[in-house]
């Protein structure tokens, strides 16, 4: 199983390569070859914190599941820490392998500019 954490997540995905695979992704689900459902969010009673749970599935020839997974605790600035806290689950659409483990903030904050770029380039 492949692990990457912040900084290897900014160093692998350069910002050009995620604004492309962004264009591909949000193609493929318009064409109905992928499926994202709302997320889910946990509150569990007397926690500061809650958990939210994103799945996804990508058909094609490597089908492929996903799953962002975060904790959201606001007073985590006292700490030094993000607020929010995450990971990236990917597994294999055909086995169900667990293939990576990918941090969520790094892909976040990549992915929401990449799909900015891609918007922007649709109204171009």
């Amino acid at each position: 199983m492949l692990i990457l954490n912040y900084d290897q997540v900014k160093q692998l995905l350069p910002m050009h390569e995620c604004i492309d695979a962004m264009t591909d992704a949000l193609s493929a689900l318009a064409r109905g070859e992928a499926e994202m459902p709302l997320r889910t969010i946990f509150r569990p009673q007397d926690v500061r914190g809650v958990m939210a749970m994103m799945p996804s599935f990508r058909q094609g020839n490597v089908p492929l599941f996903g799953l962002k997974a975060i904790c959201v605790f606001p007073d985590n600035a006292a700490l030094g820490k993000d607020a929010h806290q995450g990971g990236v689950l990917l597994f294999s659409g055909q086995t169900g392998e667990l293939l990576a483990l990918v941090n969520a903030s790094a892909i976040t904050e990549i992915r929401t500019a990449a799909v900015s770029a891609v918007a922007t380039r649709a109204l171009a």
